[in-house]
């Protein structure tokens, strides 16, 4: 994700220099919201018990930049651990995306936020093996409803759909191109935490 991360460097300075230039009074303007899914399952299979952990963070950062337009960046995360009573059988999931967003925001209610993901990278590993699916892109759109809690922060619910798509695996150091196109689409619940400043 070389390049994305490149790109999201360059959005960050630009955004810091803004959230700077806002400090000097607190106007509710500059927002940071960080999301959070979490959920733990155990089943058993032919006297196997299985244990899933899934743990997702899906933060945005950014400015109110007109009325109730707002733009900033995106980081996506997911992270699903299956453990297994033989070790050797466990397996780990990994997701992480960054991006650039863009979209309606109301300080006292609701937000429709798109976000342009930048070269996602989901990776697959076991006791044996690590591929990892790279090369491609996505997007989503996050609604999110908020009461003021305090202040300057917010709380409810948010929901997230997500579609991503990817051109090519690496596997044991080498990558080679994808023979057909491999996506993923989710819809999912967080919950939401907003600080205005």
């Amino acid at each position: 994700m070389k390049s994305g991360s490149i790109l999201f460097a360059l959005v960050t300075a630009g955004l810091s220099s803004l959230m700077t230039l806002n400090s000097v009074q607190a106007t509710e303007d500059i927002v940071f919201n960080p999301a959070i899914f979490a959920a733990q399952s155990e089943s058993r299979r032919d006297g196997v018990t299985l244990e899933n952990t899934d743990l997702q963070l899906n933060i945005n950062a950014g400015k109110i930049v007109t009325d109730e337009f707002y733009l900033g960046l995106k980081y996506l995360s997911s992270t699903m651990d299956q453990a297994n009573d033989d070790s050797s059988a466990d397996s780990k999931t990994e997701f992480r995306a960054f991006g650039i967003s863009g979209g309606y925001f109301s300080k006292n209610s609701f937000s429709l936020i798109f976000s342009w993901l930048i070269d996602p990278e989901y990776s697959i590993r076991n006791s044996s093996n690590l591929s990892v699916l790279k090369g491609g892109s996505g997007y989503l759109f996050d609604l999110g409803w908020r009461t003021r809690f305090q202040q300057s922060w917010f709380v409810g619910p948010q929901v997230t759909y997500t579609s991503v798509t990817y051109k090519k695996v690496e596997e044991n150091g080498t990558t080679t191109p994808l023979d057909s196109t491999w996506s993923d689409k989710s819809i999912s619940p967080y919950l939401g935490l907003w600080f205005l400043f």
